[in-house]
């Protein structure tokens, strides 16, 4: 949920709407099972695990780049640069300066 939200101030107003509406969030967690009509939750600081009940599942994971153009393009022999998430997931200000230097660069 918002990979960034505890470092922003919506952090207390938001965690509290989701309580309001009944969104429980679950952190230092892992799912182990997911069952289709619930989860097996793994406590990733001491191991114990609970089944929660859920009709649905809502992950926030990981980022990854994507460099499936890029790959296309250099396998077509064309000439590539690569900046942003197709280097590695960031914010788009740290992608944006990266452009920027290539650009000038270029």
């Amino acid at each position: 949920i918002g990979r960034d939200i505890m470092r922003t101030s919506a952090d207390i107003p938001i965690r509290a709407k989701f309580k309001q509406v009944g969104i429980d969030v679950l952190t230092s967690s892992a799912i182990a099972e997911w069952h289709g009509n619930g989860a097996t939750i793994l406590d990733i600081l001491d191991q114990s695990t609970r089944r929660i009940d859920a009709d649905t599942l809502v992950l926030a994971v990981t980022n990854t780049a994507e460099t499936t153009l890029l790959d296309e393009l250099q396998e077509a022999g064309i000439s590539t640069h690569a900046v942003g998430d197709c280097v590695a997931p960031r914010h788009a200000p740290a992608a944006t300066v990266e452009g920027r230097r290539l650009g000038l660069k270029l």
